[in-house]
């Protein structure tokens, strides 16, 4: 896969995620769901650096 490739899938990626993490579901499970924001916020470059290596 081309770098270009990883970069789009990247930003693809990340926009899914935080919208997720800007307006989680409600439900029986918005603490997990908040829980799991919440490290996403924490750790977000480093949960993306394996699309970065080619």
């Amino acid at each position: 896969m081309a770098q270009w490739q990883l970069d789009v899938r990247r930003l693809l990626y990340e926009a899914q995620l935080n919208e997720v993490i800007e307006h989680p579901p409600t439900g029986e499970w918005a603490t997990d769901a908040q829980n799991l924001a919440n490290r996403f916020r924490r750790y977000w470059d480093e949960w993306f650096t394996f699309l970065s290596h080619s």
